[in-house]
């Protein structure tokens, strides 16, 4: 004030504080690149601390606001998955469109639902698959996904498969007429 700056200088000049220290912020930075952080989980992507420290200094700065990087983070989805750009211009996650694909493998891999995310390699496959007829990005249904699963070698150590396979001895057992 003393200076007689506006906003905008005052917020340059104290950009110069921002300061990261093993990926953390102080304050209201913290907040945003946080925020940043969980979001791109949220979508599926990823971005490198040097990334998350350039838009929290930009936010900081008054340069962007921290919509204009989620925005830019929805974008970057979009590009990776385009066959849920209008999902997400809605207001969807790729965490809302996988939820149902990620609840299917942790129940029939018998793991916790928490242990699987947005970058499974399994899950992003059903959820990038092409579409035969035309080639374009499409998602597996639920059916095939699970139907896949089942082919996984991790399902054969599940006890979903010895039970599959002990009802399938004892169906043909019963159809043989060996046992009632």
């Amino acid at each position: 004030m003393a200076l007689g700056w506006n906003d905008q200088q005052i917020r340059n000049a104290m950009s110069v504080y921002v300061k990261e220290s093993n990926g953390q912020f102080l304050g209201n930075s913290q907040q945003n690149a946080q925020q940043m952080r969980e979001f791109a989980s949220q979508m599926g992507i990823r971005l490198s601390e040097k990334t998350v420290a350039s838009w929290v200094r930009t936010v900081a700065t008054g340069t962007t606001s921290l919509q204009t990087h989620l925005g830019q983070i929805r974008e970057l989805a979009s590009s990776a998955f385009p066959q849920f750009r209008e999902r997400f211009e809605a207001g969807e996650t790729l965490d809302d469109v996988a939820s149902p694909y990620k609840q299917s493998m942790a129940q029939l891999l018998e793991l916790s639902p928490e242990s699987i995310d947005n970058f499974d390699a399994t899950v992003r496959g059903a959820l990038s698959a092409k579409d035969a007829k035309t080639g374009k990005p499409a998602m597996k249904s639920l059916w095939e996904f699970e139907n896949d699963l089942r082919k996984d070698k991790r399902w054969l150590r599940t006890s979903n498969a010895q039970d599959a396979a002990s009802n399938t001895v004892n169906r043909v057992l019963t159809d043989m007429g060996l046992i009632t």
